[in-house]
Order: structure tokens, then sequence, then C-alpha cells
């Protein structure tokens, strides 16, 4: 008899608080009766550990599109090349007509001829134009009636051509005056 009453004390121990009101026995006091978990300890960490995991995935998704945005509004800004606008014979603001062949059409002259309309220029597939695009282009001839982009002192890099903007122009303008 005293066993079974020691292996039914460590039966109720390990029941929950509800199992033990629904025994025979009634409740002891008024807090057992009402303390009654609806999750358990482990679960409750579980969802806590939940929630933070996807608080972190939530600021790391933020902080992406914050990084995307600042790329696409902020990155690349158009520099000129100071040395190679100084060096330009001719600097002019031209439509590609024709990249394969290097036919430009002259919209503006900055420094040097005034005399043509367009120019062939012997390199500039070399500089990744496109047709109908406007550019601002420092150019130098190399023989008579032969003209080239005027080349960087930048070792092993095509020759630049800079997209003709409101900010390039106004670079452009700062550069030829200091000069």
């Amino acid at each position: 008899m005293a066993r079974r009453s020691k292996k039914k004390k460590r039966n109720q121990s390990r029941t929950s608080p509800a199992a033990r009101s629904n025994s025979h026995q009634p409740a002891t006091s008024v807090a057992d009766a009402t303390e009654v978990p609806l999750v358990s300890d482990r679960q409750s960490s579980t969802i806590t550990v939940r929630r933070l995991f996807r608080l972190a995935v939530l600021s790391a998704a933020l902080w992406w599109l914050f990084l995307g945005s600042m790329a696409l509004f902020t990155a690349n800004p158009v520099t000129l090349n100071r040395e190679q606008i100084i060096r330009a014979e001719t600097l002019v603001t031209a439509t590609v007509v024709d990249p394969v062949k290097g036919t430009i059409h002259i919209e503006k002259f900055w420094k040097g001829h005034r005399e043509v309309d367009s120019i062939t220029l012997g390199n500039l597939n070399e500089t990744g134009a496109k047709a109908d695009v406007s550019y601002i282009i420092p150019v130098t001839q190399s023989r008579k009636d032969r003209y080239i982009v005027t080349t960087t002192r930048l070792p092993k890099n095509p020759p630049l051509i800079y997209p003709n903007t409101p900010k390039s122009e106004q670079q452009l303008k700062l550069i030829l005056k200091k000069k």
C-alpha cells in the first residue's frame, strides 16, 4: 500500500494542474485551479524566436531596399578627365550617327575648329558609344583630315567620351574656365 501511494504522488506531480483538477481530488487553492498555462515555456520561446527571426528578415529586406535605392539614385556620377579635356585640340558636343564607322554630327563646339558639321573619328568604336546619343567628345587630329577621340594617359583604357548632361556641361565649363 505504501508503494501505491508513492507512485500516485509521483504521477500527480508529473501531471498538469488541469489534469489534477479533473481528478477526484478537489483543488487545494484558487491558484491551482486558475493557473492553467495556455502555452508551455518551450512553445513560448519558440514563438519568441520566430518573431525575432521575422523581425530580422524584415529589417534585412528594408536595408537592402534602402541600399538599392541609394545605388539607383546616386551611383556613377559623370566625372570628366581634366587632363584629357585640356589636351584635346577640339572639344565638341555631338550626336553619334554611326558608332562602327565613327561618324558624328556636331551640335556645339566648346574649343577648336568651327568649320564642319560632321566628322569621322577613327577610334570611336572603342569608346562604346551608342547611335543617336549625344556626347561630349574631346577630339584630336591624328593626320590630315583624320580625327580620333583624344586618348587618356590611363594605361590599357579606351578613350573616354562623356554623356551630354547638364552636370557634365557644368563640369566642362569649370575645366575650361580654370585652364
